[in-house]
């Protein structure tokens, strides 16, 4: 066997070796690992590895395998499980894509969905991915996403689809978790709610009945005098008492403009 032949079956046992450990700590399943291997074999046989890093390349040939297949593996998490650096991951995927002659899609943000739902632990996860990814394809067919990060778009209705259902979480933990910045989170909402209408219209709540206001109107003058208390201090004590009573605090409008049209009278008399 001569000199190139054996430097030839040495790496590709090395860079096997890597795809394997490097494959299994994301957990890619065996269609993007092979598309991976293949990747790499053709970067090896046109003569791109010779002087090049072997873990460089297999860092490369992993990330462009989860973007042709669209499966969701951003490029922060390949860094942190590579003991490559980040920078000449970076250039090696370059090196790559300019040789394969290749226009690689970029991630679909209803593709990174589930993944992020995933690691944020929500307790209902079917439902937030089931949500944020309709909320994605609502915009999509009112405009062109295309060209923008496509985890910002995915954060932004992970956001609107947890916060619809109950499940709370900051937009600094999703910023955060998805590798996005808080202000990137509030520009795509703010592109959804020009775009869409985001959830059911709320229900229109029906102005406390005049027996609840006069009830509540003698409680509140049971701490404050109503004819010389500012309009703010009626406010908190309306608040005060309702937080006593869920049931009417659900149900009925206690806006100002509310109080102002069946309340305020009562209080006044």
């Amino acid at each position: 066997m001569g000199r190139d032949a054996e430097w030839a079956r040495r790496n590709i046992i090395l860079a096997t070796q890597e795809m394997d450990d490097l494959s299994t700590a994301l957990g890619l399943p065996d269609h993007v690992k092979e598309t991976a291997m293949e990747t790499y074999k053709k970067a090896f046989d046109d003569g791109l590895l010779p002087g090049r890093s072997i873990k460089g390349f297999v860092a490369a040939s992993i990330y462009y395998a989860c973007r042709a297949t669209q499966f969701p593996r951003p490029l922060e998490e390949l860094l942190g499980a590579t003991t490559t650096k980040a920078r000449e991951v970076r250039h090696t995927y370059r090196i790559l894509v300019r040789h394969l002659k290749d226009i690689v899609p970029q991630f679909q943000p209803e593709g990174l969905v589930p993944y992020y739902v995933g690691k944020l632990a929500f307790s209902k996860p079917c439902d937030v991915e089931k949500r944020a990814t309709g909320i994605i394809e609502k915009i999509k067919s009112h405009r062109d996403i295309e060209g923008k990060d496509p985890r910002g778009w995915s954060a932004a209705a992970i956001y609107l689809a947890a916060k619809e259902l109950d499940e709370h979480r900051t937009q600094s933990e999703i910023a955060r978790m998805i590798g996005v910045t808080e202000v990137t989170i509030r520009s795509r909402v703010t592109d959804f709610k020009e775009v869409v209408s985001l959830g059911p219209p709320e229900r229109k709540k029906d102005l406390p009945p005049p027996m609840i206001c006069q009830f509540v109107a003698s409680e509140v003058a049971k701490e404050i005098d109503l004819s010389t208390a500012p309009s703010k201090d009626i406010d908190e004590a309306i608040i005060k008492i309702l937080e006593k009573r869920d049931d009417w605090r659900e149900k009925y409008d206690w806006n100002r403009a509310a109080i102002a049209q069946g309340t305020r009278g009562d209080f006044t008399t």
